[in-house]
């Protein structure tokens, strides 16, 4: 009878294990998503940027506001670099930051 509620007991260690580890490997997967997602974010965002600097640079005649739209858009890049830069030393190496920085 002894020997029953041993392998009884073992079973349910197994089960609770094999719960922990299945949940570990569900943790794991969205974790991995989230930082896909975000790396194509980041790469969405910059060609964004570049678009954006292009479109100036081929359709703004005005030379002055044409500088400062530029400006506003290289202000825009430093600062999404600075709050990537700060993300990346709280949360590690999630993405290749100079990656980005050179694209």
């Amino acid at each position: 009878m002894e020997e029953i509620k041993n392998w009884t007991e073992i079973n349910i260690e197994n089960s609770d294990i094999t719960k922990k580890i299945k949940e570990k490997l569900k943790s794991d997967e969205l974790v991995d998503d989230l930082k896909v997602s975000l790396e194509n974010t980041l790469i969405n965002t910059n060609a964004t940027l570049k678009n954006i600097l292009n479109n100036i640079e081929a359709n703004i005649k005005d030379e002055e506001i044409k500088r400062e739209s530029k400006e506003l858009i290289q202000l825009i890049n430093s600062e999404l670099k600075e709050t990537l830069q700060s993300t990346h030393k709280k949360l590690g190496n999630l993405f290749d930051i100079q990656k980005l920085e050179e694209e």
